[in-house]
């Protein structure tokens, strides 16, 4: 490992950016840290609020619009009211459903009787491909472009509000926009020349925060019982709508029911993601389990007790790196 990369966290200014499946306790960790000292990065949050905010308060206006309630429409069409979503570190709620479900949300369903339309999440937020595709592609472009943008923060973290420390609370998807390869044995490598695998290794030291077994379980059911929409890349997307399509013998798209889909994928989509993130973690980061970071971040455990035990898990996980190099 290059020892410029391990300044970004035992030097004077600590840089890490935190990478994992949902869950699995980034934002957690983000805000056991003392928040005098350590600027918090949100993907998410940037790109809810700034890359992906003007369609989602479009997107808003159209469901009043769509309503039919002419007072409504009209105090909005005469600047009388506005809308805009309110998006929070802790509520990414408005971009979630921005991105909706594929097929038909309001129609009956008759084929995963479990769904009740007037208490699913999806209600109201069906997509036709084309434009659950668009949307999907939207996501991509702004995660890419805010995933970039930690340089910039890192500076204005430093510079102008004389932060100490810089975190980069990764998206739970940062492994489906970063170019890889298969190897001839079916592992994963990751393009090096890759631009945002490039602005995170030069910016930060990534640190993985690996689920467990169990996390992955409860993952999984949590998804069965209260389905949420997903992000996809494109190629991902295609391949999962075949098999679905094939799998209840359906012939258009536009038979789909979003939490029956969505049931479908994100076993599937966890599957995947999993070797992704192991193959970023080889190239620049380290891996910590998820086990050990909820173990640090009890609120039983005081705050200067955390962050030597977050140091002391790091340090760790280097270690046992730098021992993995020089062994193979």
């Amino acid at each position: 490992m290059d020892p410029a990369v391990l300044d970004r966290f035992f030097g004077d200014h600590k840089s890490v950016t935190v990478m994992g499946m949902s869950g699995v306790g980034k934002t957690r960790l983000a805000s056991r840290l003392p928040s005098s000292e350590w600027f918090h990065y949100s993907v998410d949050y940037r790109i809810g609020t700034f890359y992906l905010s003007e369609e989602i308060n479009d997107d808003l206006k159209r469901m009043v619009f769509s309503t039919g309630h002419p007072a409504l429409a009209g105090l909005l069409r005469s600047d009388s009211m506005y809308i805009r979503h309110n998006i929070g570190l802790h509520n990414l709620e408005p971009l979630s459903k921005y991105l909706g479900g594929l097929g038909l949300a309001d129609a009956a369903n008759e084929r995963d009787p479990a769904d009740r339309p007037a208490t699913n999440y999806f209600h109201g937020l069906g997509r036709t491909l084309g434009e659950f595709a668009r949307r999907q592609h939207l996501h991509y472009d702004a995660e890419v472009r805010a995933t970039k943008d930690i340089e910039h923060f890192k500076d204005k973290a430093y510079s102008i509000y004389e932060y100490s420390h810089f975190l980069n609370d990764a998206s739970g998807s940062l492994c489906e926009i970063i170019r890889m390869e298969e190897n001839p044995d079916g592992s994963l490598a990751v393009d090096p020349n890759d631009p945002v695998l490039r602005v995170v290794a030069d910016n930060t030291l990534l640190i993985y925060i690996e689920a467990t077994e169990e996390h992955v379980e409860m993952l999984n059911r949590r998804a069965q019982s209260d389905p949420k929409p997903l992000f996809y890349r494109q190629d991902v997307l295609h391949r999962l709508v075949e098999g679905f399509m094939a799998e209840h013998g359906l012939s258009d798209p536009r038979e789909i029911y979003p939490a029956s889909f969505s049931r479908y994928a994100f076993p599937r989509l966890l599957d995947a993601r999993v070797p992704r993130y192991r193959a970023i973690a080889d190239a620049i980061g380290v891996t910590v389990p998820a086990s050990k970071i909820l173990e640090i971040t009890q609120e039983s455990v005081p705050t200067e007790e955390f962050t030597f035990a977050f140091e002391t898990l790091v340090r760790e996980a280097v270690n046992a790196k730098l021992e993995g190099s020089k062994a193979a």
